[in-house]
């Protein structure tokens, strides 16, 4: 699978794209591996090979986005001697991820995403 790190990334991203446009739709619960390959123009076999079934998905895009932000947080603090700078690259940040944090603020899932959050941020 890591032969090809360039398609193996798109391949994920495409399964990516296909479940978030389900999860703006319905909640976890009803989103089947059945319709992600569908939307995702794949097979079974290819989604299992990179998940294991969509709450896994979904947990990788999470701890994705949360290790996005973080990096960035840390990495600005160290190089922003003041506060309104370090504002001024959140706010960024945010306005760049702002479909992830619409789909994980607006779903059902919305109380784990916010805990695993504030334990992540907390940690600093």
């Amino acid at each position: 699978m890591n032969k090809q790190p360039e398609i193996t990334e798109a391949t994920r991203n495409t399964f990516i794209e296909a479940f978030c446009e389900l999860y703006k739709t319905r909640p976890m619960e009803k989103i089947t591996v059945k319709e992600l390959v569908q939307k995702a123009g794949y097979s079974r076999a290819t989604f299992y090979n990179y998940f294991k079934d969509a709450y896994e998905l979904l947990e990788h895009i999470e701890n994705e986005f949360i290790a996005s932000l973080l990096d960035t947080i840390t990495s600005n603090i160290s190089n922003h001697d003041n506060f309104d700078s370090f504002v001024h690259v959140f706010v960024e940040l945010v306005k760049s991820k702002e479909a992830y944090l619409n789909l994980f603020m607006n779903s059902s899932n919305n109380l784990s995403f916010i805990e695993k959050l504030k334990g992540k941020l907390f940690r600093y």
